[in-house]
């Protein structure tokens, strides 16, 4: 990891999937946070810690089931994934 914390570029993780584990690359490269939402979306119990990272974060934004997420950061990605999941 570099002094950012993030993974360098073109590093690839098993990540599991409905279709099983795949290499993948990280989602969102940069200084952007890395959301697996094919994870998270099959977690039976989500504590979003935020709302911010640092010094900014370190609450409990949400805690619950990934279907019913509704505020923070990792609610607006996940939401829309999961809209887009349902429609496919």
């Amino acid at each position: 990891m570099d002094e950012n914390g993030q993974r360098p570029a073109g590093h690839l993780r098993f990540v599991w999937t409905p279709n099983g584990y795949e290499l993948r690359e990280p989602a969102f490269p940069g200084k952007k946070p890395l959301y697996n939402l094919d994870v998270i979306a099959e977690a039976d119990w989500l504590i979003d810690l935020g709302p911010e990272g640092g010094d900014g974060g370190g609450r409990i934004v949400y805690q619950g089931t990934p279907e019913r997420a509704a505020k923070g950061h990792t609610a607006a990605a996940l939401s829309s994934f999961l809209a887009d999941r349902q429609a496919a």
